[in-house]
């Protein structure tokens, strides 16, 4: 579980630089893991953020629901 922990935290600059790439006006992604609630917010440059809940999702589960949601901003 732990190590699930330390890829999802990393994986918030790769998630940035994807989302950026394909165009979005992305500022930054962050993990948050908070009493056993785990999360990405997502802000774009517009102040806006989205958060996206990847609490029991593996990291590759966590990316695809990110992507999932953020397709269409």
């Amino acid at each position: 579980m732990t190590h699930d922990i330390d890829r999802k935290r990393l994986l918030a600059d790769q998630l940035y630089y994807i989302m950026a790439t394909a165009g979005l006006s992305v500022s930054k992604v962050t993990y948050t893991n908070e009493n056993g609630e785990e999360y990405y917010t997502i802000t774009m440059r517009n102040w806006s953020a989205y958060r996206v809940d990847v609490t029991a999702d593996s990291p590759i589960a966590a990316v695809y629901d990110v992507i999932k949601k953020m397709r269409f901003k």
